[in-house]
């Protein structure tokens, strides 16, 4: 089965269950009520296909779109490497109570690092995580995959893309130039770099003027999950005196249980816990619902975040078209805290966010952190919308942004001049 049409009808089984157990949310079926439908027609065709077992298909090249990818670490599409589904044993949805930080009125917009800054340096490096904190970036991104070895790897999409891997390991098939057909020391042999064509002819180094100081050891090393941590807090703990005062937000790509509590563990035995700044960002329910499910059992529960589009033209205000269809505000926020989704029109949306969009999503609890925006409306107009964060590659530009937007406010939330942000202002978050 092709992974897009399977992903789609497992979400679609998931909203069943999901319907079932939760009484509050039948009125999306009066929003939609062809969700029950489609959930019907859905499983039976699991069952006549097998059920959730293992897809070895690869995904479509994206030309560095933020897409979403139906390939997870081990090429199995949400299922383990014994085909164990990683479907969550509990998908209820929970409530606010449960102490996960949520939208909070007045608090500064985050500046989210893209990949680090990836606007100067090669994605998801030392040195370009090492800028992005540099230029007093709040958070910075992690795009995982799992190498064939089950290592979580920081890498946003194709080999072929961002690193010297064709030249490494010439005359492969172009499917497999993708993490899950390597192994951690294979992909330990790569450096990450900029201007690749047809996969080859880019350099290991940032543009001019941002090369990072000769005492960073290995500044354009593929990077696993773990390396990229222990950098970051290293890094933080130098610069703030805190290890965990800049932020992690970390994707998930349709991954299996197993690899998912993997990630957690990883996170956990780092130290990161409830009141840590962290954010877990996915384009599918199934992966935010398994992780939800993992956290509740440890009783260490972190903030999720739907990727998704801000849809079509007909995709009302209070809805995110997600990965599976329109996801309603008020029946995902019992496991969801926010969504991450494009400001301007891009790839499979036909619209862009309004106000009326940032007010729904506040209105129901939900933070709004925008991954694309149209360099044709200056930051400050989405700023004017109220968004929580957002992802840019130039850090430096958009920290400036950040700051001249709060200047030009009167006043703070309290009455009180909003204090600046730069890079030696530690920003603390705060749960409700």
């Amino acid at each position: 089965m092709k992974p897009k049409l399977k992903n789609l009808l497992e979400n679609s089984y998931f909203w069943i269950v999901y319907c079932i157990t939760n009484a509050k949310v039948i009125r999306t079926i009066v929003h939609k009520n062809t969700v029950l439908v489609l959930g019907s027609l859905s499983l039976a065709v699991l069952v006549a296909c097998g059920g959730g077992g293992s897809d070895n298909s690869v995904v479509d090249k994206k030309d560095n779109a933020e897409q979403p990818d139906t390939s997870n670490g081990n090429g199995s599409n949400g299922t383990d490497k014994t085909g164990n589904s990683a479907q969550p044993t509990n998908i209820s949805g929970g409530s606010n109570s449960e102490g996960v930080r949520r939208y909070k009125a007045g608090e500064k917009p985050l500046v989210i690092a893209h990949r680090g800054a990836r606007g100067y340096c090669p994605d998801h490096t030392r040195a370009s995580y090492d800028l992005a904190i540099n230029q007093g970036a709040d958070y910075v991104e992690q795009d995982l995959y799992i190498s064939n070895d089950g290592v979580p790897i920081v890498m946003h999409a194709w080999l072929t893309d961002s690193t010297d891997a064709k030249t490494l390991f010439p005359g492969r098939e172009g499917y497999t130039y993708q993490v899950n057909f390597f192994s951690k020391d294979e992909l330990k042999t790569m450096k990450s770099v900029m201007g690749n064509v047809d996969g080859v002819g880019g350099v290991a180094q940032c543009t001019e003027g941002k090369n990072p100081p000769s005492s960073l050891a290995n500044p354009f090393d593929v990077l696993t999950l773990e390396e990229t941590i222990d950098f970051v807090m290293e890094k933080s703990r130098n610069l703030k005196g805190d290890s965990k005062a800049i932020g992690l937000y970390i994707e998930f790509r349709s991954f299996s249980r197993k690899d998912i509590q993997t990630i957690l563990n990883l996170l956990w035995s780092k130290g990161y816990g409830q009141d840590d700044k962290i954010f877990i960002q996915s384009w599918y329910i199934n992966d935010l619902l398994t992780a939800r499910d993992l956290e509740r059992e440890k009783g260490i529960l972190f903030p999720h975040i739907l990727l998704g589009y801000s849809g079509k033209v007909n995709t009302p205000d209070n809805a995110i078209d997600a990965n599976g269809g329109e996801m309603y505000f008020d029946t995902v926020k019992g496991f969801i805290e926010g969504v991450s989704l494009n400001f301007g029109a891009y790839g499979g949306a036909e619209k862009t966010v309004t106000q009326a969009f940032v007010k729904a999503a506040h209105d129901n609890g939900m933070l709004v952190h925008p991954w694309y925006l149209d360099g044709n409306v200056p930051l400050s107009g989405y700023l004017e919308m109220g968004i929580d964060g957002f992802f840019y590659d130039y850090p430096d530009v958009a920290v400036d942004a950040v700051n001249s937007y709060r200047r030009s406010r009167p006043s703070g939330p309290n009455g009180s001049r909003p204090q600046r942000v730069d890079a030696g202002n530690t920003y603390l978050r705060s749960r409700h």
